[in-house]
């Protein structure tokens, strides 16, 4: 079959692809007792909406550097964000 005639699939939403890359990182926030959930992505601005659960009583890695690193990660996952705001 001729790739013209071929019926294209929707790409994911921006909001999709959030969720994916944050289920990508879900097992290494376990680790640290955490976990985040997307809770809107404003696409004016491209902010990611995020709202930040548990904590790591025991970890030494402090909350903003563990927020960065999140943050470097959705940003490499999907461009459109330019930064996070947490709840």
């Amino acid at each position: 079959m001729s790739v013209w005639k071929r019926r294209r699939e929707a790409a994911p939403s921006v909001e999709a692809r959030i969720r994916v890359a944050l289920v990508n990182l879900a097992p290494r926030l376990r680790i640290h007792e955490a976990d985040i959930e997307l809770v809107e992505f404003e696409a004016a601005g491209g902010v990611a909406v995020l709202r930040f659960e548990g904590d790591c009583p025991d970890c030494r890695m402090s909350a903003s550097v563990l927020r960065q690193g999140i943050e470097a990660h959705l940003r490499r996952e999907v461009p459109e964000i330019r930064t996070i705001r947490a709840l």
